[in-house]
C-alpha cells in the first residue's frame, strides 16, 4: 500500500503525580501563547502539533500528547490508554519530593502497559522555583536519571524554559523508531511516496512503524480520532 511519507503520527503519554504541571506543559508546547491555568485533569486531555523530523526536517510528524491525571483514583483508567503509545514523559515536581519518589511508580506502569523499548525522558517541572522551595537537586535527579539510562530534561510551564527542548527530543526519539532509516540520511527530502510501511528498512526496535492516521480519540486508543485543532 502506497503513503504519504511526509507524514507520520505518534502518541506521547505524558505521564506523573498530581500537581506536577502536566497540564500546564501540554498547554505551554501546544498553545504558547495562551494565558491561562489549566485546570486539573479528569481522565485524559490531549494536544496536537506538528514536527518537523528526519533529515533536514523533510518529515513531519503529528505528535497526539496525552496529558493523564495523576490522582490515584484514576489510574486503572488512564493505563487503559497507554496502549499503542509511542514516547513517554515522566514528569516531577522539583518543589515536591514524592512525586520524584512516585517516578519508579510511573516507570512500573509504562512498563506493564506499553511496549517494550519505547522512548522515555525524565522532566523535572518548576525549574524556575529556586532556594528552599526546591527539594530535589538538579544533581540528585540527575544521578538518578543517568542510573536509569533515561534522558533528564528540566522545564519550566510557567516561564517556558526546557519545554520546547523535551518535546523535541522525544519526537525525535520517536521518530527515529517510527520512520524508515533513509529519512535520516543526508539528501532524503521526502518526495518518494512509494515505500511501504513494511520495507526492511524501517527502524522498530519494540515499536512498530504503521501508516498514520489523521484521527486521535479517548474512546478507543486502538483507533484515535482526530481532535480539532488544539494549538
Amino acid at each position: 500500500m502506497d503513503f504519504d511519507p511526509t507524514q507520520w503520527s505518534a502518541k506521547i503519554l505524558i505521564i506523573g503525580s498530581a500537581g506536577v504541571g502536566k497540564s500546564s506543559l501540554l498547554l505551554k508546547y501546544c498553545n504558547p501563547e495562551a494565558n491561562r491555568i489549566p485546570k486539573p485533569t479528569i481522565g485524559i486531555d490531549t494536544g496536537v502539533k506538528d514536527v518537523k523530523v528526519g533529515a533536514q526536517g523533510a518529515y513531519t510528524l503529528k505528535l497526539h500528547c496525552w496529558d493523564t491525571a495523576g490522582q490515584e483514583r484514576f489510574h486503572m483508567l488512564c493505563t487503559s490508554y497507554y496502549q499503542g503509545s509511542h514516547g513517554a514523559m515522566i514528569v516531577f515536581d522539583v518543589t515536591a519530593r514524592k512525586s520524584f519518589t512516585d517516578i519508579q511508580k510511573w516507570l512500573k506502569s509504562l512498563k506493564e502497559h506499553t511496549e517494550p523499548g519505547i522512548p522515555r525522558i525524565i522532566i523535572a517541572n518548576k525549574c524556575d522555583v529556586g532556594g528552599d522551595k526546591r527539594v530535589v537537586s538538579e544533581k540528585e535527579a540527575r544521578d538518578f536519571a543517568r542510573k536509569i539510562n533515561v534522558p533528564y530534561y528540566e522545564t519550566s510551564a510557567l516561564d517556558g524554559t526546557g519545554v520546547e527542548v523535551a518535546f523535541m527530543v522525544l519526537a525525535h526519539q520517536v521518530s527515529e523508531k517510527l520512520l524508515p532509516a533513509r529519512c535520516f540520511k543526508q539528501g532524503s527530502t521526502g518526495e518518494d511516496r512509494t515505500e511501504s510501511t513494511a520495507t526492511n528498512g524501517t527502524r522498530t526496535s519494540g515499536v512498530k512503524a504503521r501508516k498514520p492516521s489523521t484521527k486521535v480519540s479517548l474512546v478507543d486508543p486502538k483507533t484515535p480520532k482526530q481532535k480539532q485543532n488544539c494549538c
